[in-house]
């Protein structure tokens, strides 16, 4: 725990999991009401596993691909936030005309899904959804990038259940 005393006035906001596992399940049921098959589900690694991996369960999806994006750096003399960059993404999984679903924990600035969503348009004729668990109250997106499913807006910095577990 990070020592955060009252959830309102902190800059922090816990999501827990069964708020998490509310979250999927109203994501699930959006999805069959619009009738929607899914090829695949791509988890962005980190945050966006635990979320990818439970969606391509409910939903009955057994190809889950992960992107790896990084943005922020994490070493003793620098840590922060950097330019995001793929580091690892199959192509060859992805088919033309597959239906993928992204998966990820927060949107806060959009930059990750940003650069991951003008690089599989530049490389991949599939299309792709996104489903962000939290996105910020502050993020406007650019038209060009439209988040499909949201699980809730926050006002603050979200610290997910998984992420607790130390």
């Amino acid at each position: 725990m990070l020592g955060v005393k009252n959830k309102k006035t902190s800059k922090f906001e816990r999501l827990n999991w069964l708020e998490f596992e509310k979250i999927i399940q109203q994501t699930v049921k959006k999805i069959g009401r619009q009738g929607i098959k899914y090829d695949a589900i791509m988890g962005i690694s980190r945050g966006g596993l635990v979320p990818g991996v439970l969606l391509s369960h409910r939903l009955g999806v057994k190809n889950f691909q992960i992107a790896k994006v990084v943005s922020y750096k994490f070493d003793a003399v620098s840590s922060g936030k950097v330019k995001p960059k793929i580091e690892y993404l199959d192509y060859k999984k992805i088919k033309r005309g597959q239906r993928i679903l992204i998966a990820d924990d927060i949107a806060d600035t959009g930059e990750t899904l940003a650069v991951l969503m003008d690089e599989l348009k530049r490389q991949t004729k599939a299309k792709f959804d996104i489903f962000v668990v939290t996105k910020s109250a502050k993020l406007r997106l650019p038209p060009s990038l439209k988040l499909k499913f949201i699980g809730r807006i926050s006002h603050r910095w979200v610290i997910f259940p998984w992420e607790e577990l130390r």
